[in-house]
């Protein structure tokens, strides 16, 4: 892990972006596991957790494949797309900004297609991963139009 530090971004952007637009508005604390197992396309096997409460996984890949899931939600939180109350690496609950939500839940980005969001959660249901890969670059992209007609306007997508 990472195979294709890329291709793996856009599928673990997209299984955040897609567990925190379901729990909006609320902050959601996401599911490291899931998006873990389905990078690896593996389930893990915990073992029991020790005296201080951290659990320790069998698979030797889970550290970096957890590392790998902290850093994409990290950039997100830094990016302006995900708001967290955390000073730390790991941002721990998110929640969508102002912006990410726009993007993912308001409304599509133009009249011929579908919201963002319902797009993304639909192929995440179906384990469609490519598809969640290419709606996950459309949500960054609109992300970079997003920043930049606010950068020509003054205002940028971190305001």
């Amino acid at each position: 892990m990472p195979k294709n530090n890329i291709e793996d971004f856009r599928l673990c952007a997209g299984l955040i972006f897609n567990q925190a637009l379901a729990a909006f508005p609320r902050a959601v604390s996401l599911d490291d596991k899931a998006i873990c197992e389905t990078l690896l396309d593996r389930e893990f096997r915990q073992s029991k957790p020790d005296a201080y409460g951290q659990v320790e996984y069998e698979d030797p890949e889970h550290r970096e494949t957890l590392d790998f899931v902290v850093s994409t939600s990290r950039w997100l939180v830094d990016e302006g797309y995900l708001r967290s109350r955390s000073h730390f690496v790991d941002p721990g609950s998110v929640t969508l900004t102002q912006n990410g939500f726009y993007i993912l839940g308001v409304e599509a980005l133009d009249n011929s297609s579908e919201k963002l969001g319902r797009k993304l959660a639909q192929h995440v249901e179906a384990g469609a991963w490519d598809s969640v890969r290419d709606v996950t670059s459309n949500v960054l992209l609109a992300g970079i139009k997003l920043g930049w007609e606010g950068v020509k306007s003054g205002t940028g997508m971190n305001s």
